[in-house]
């Protein structure tokens, strides 16, 4: 997923804007028709179809209206879950070669629709004038809509009433999230303690021991997490970002029962009421989070538990490799970083984690990473131990001997 600057964000959120449709609708009007969702209307209720005219992609059939929905992967994930179908069943469905397969998966989805019945709320993008529309997701008719375009917006006033130096690095924006890192630069701490002997993986660092305040903002439109502001703070030698999940404050999705075969049209009222508490936290966050002394006490507990020598470091890195399901091929990325940070400490390992989130992950799995790097640091007496499986790896073992003295 390719980062974006402010000004790339700003002009994708818009786009977004103008293509998204919310509709709430049974699941008794809502069928699986070859791996695709068609709201359809057998009852021929007037509300329905004024709902599906109005989409602009609606086809006539048995003289109602019905629309097709194709779906982003993330929806199928939700019908899965919704419904109570195994995924890996329904993966094995949905992406067979063999034709049978996929009337199999839609005759199990049209079972639980119709026997099952409860209301669902619709997040799509309707394209009318390509005659097509998307279900990005399948949610509780209890979903409380708190749009990406609408915290950005709030976020950039905010700042700008603070008067603070706050700029935005990089923002990503992906099916299942919006993501923006903010940095202050102006407030920094240098912490020689912990990075005068750590180098980058290409050989460089040990230069620049400064460590710069921040925060992150993250959002999902697609119901897979509450909106979320917390420090992230950025280790310059390497552009490393920590996010200190401890210091987070989130806003849950969750409001009112929707009313049935409705078009949800978000009044600019019921936005701003919304919005009240997010503009809040944001500027909380930004007089928190953005001060010298709110970093200066982060740094120093960075000190304090990153500094903690390890006694079986590459052990350490398997545990933490088999907490994060890693699959073989990044558990050795992961191994190679930490061997080539040169730091057998908390920190180590913890600047092994951020490096690869910030070189090798996707955005979703960068702020997953980000989140867990101070846990593990916090925590590491639970990874520093034996590696509990019998076939324990012994690969760079004479380079970590060599480099840090290590003897089994």
């Amino acid at each position: 997923m390719k980062k974006l600057n402010l000004e790339e964000l700003a002009k994708k959120l818009q786009e977004e804007q103008l293509m998204k449709k919310d509709y709430v609708i049974p699941s008794t009007h809502l069928k699986m028709v070859n791996g695709k969702i068609v709201v359809y209307n057998p009852t021929k209720d007037a509300e329905l179809s004024k709902i599906l005219y109005e989409s602009g992609i609606s086809t006539v059939v048995d003289d109602s209206q019905q629309m097709e929905l194709d779906l982003l992967p993330i929806a199928h994930e939700q019908i899965a879950s919704k419904l109570g179908i195994p995924k890996p069943f329904y993966d094995r469905l949905l992406n067979s070669k063999q034709e049978v397969n996929l009337p199999c998966l839609d005759f199990n989805v049209n079972h639980f629709f119709k026997n099952e019945p409860a209301s669902y709320f619709l997040r799509t993008f309707i394209n009318q004038e390509e005659n097509n529309g998307v279900m990005r997701a399948l949610l509780s008719d209890k979903f409380k809509v708190i749009d990406h375009f609408d915290i950005l917006m709030a976020a950039l006033e905010s700042i700008k009433e603070s008067g603070v130096n706050v700029q935005i690095t990089d923002s990503a924006l992906t099916d299942r999230r919006m993501y923006i890192h903010f940095t202050a630069p102006d407030i920094e701490v240098q912490s020689k303690e912990l990075l005068s002997r750590y180098r980058l993986p290409n050989g460089s660092g040990g230069e620049d021991s400064g460590i710069v305040t921040g925060f992150v903002i993250a959002n999902s439109e697609t119901g897979f997490s509450s909106f979320y502001i917390a420090p992230r703070i950025n280790i310059k030698v390497c552009n490393n970002g920590l996010i200190i999940k401890k210091e987070s404050m989130r806003k849950t999705h969750l409001g009112e029962k929707l009313e049935e075969f409705s078009q949800i049209k978000w009044s600019e009222q019921t936005k701003q009421k919304n919005l009240e508490l997010i503009v809040s936290q944001i500027k909380d966050a930004v007089n928190t989070f953005v001060s010298l002394d709110f970093l200066g006490k982060q740094v120093q507990q960075l000190e304090e538990v990153g500094n903690v020598k390890l006694k079986n470091p590459m052990n350490a890195i398997a545990n933490v490799s088999k907490e994060l399901s890693f699959s073989d091929e990044k558990k050795q990325k992961l191994l190679d970083y930490f061997i080539q940070g040169s730091q057998t400490t908390a920190f180590g390992v913890s600047q092994a984690i951020t490096y690869y989130a910030h070189n090798d992950a996707d955005a979703d799995e960068q702020f997953e990473l980000e989140k867990v790097g101070y846990d593990v640091m916090a925590n590491i007496e639970k990874f520093d131990t034996d590696y509990l499986t019998k076939s324990r790896s012994q690969e760079h073992t004479s380079e970590l001997q060599s480099r840090f003295g290590i003897s089994y």
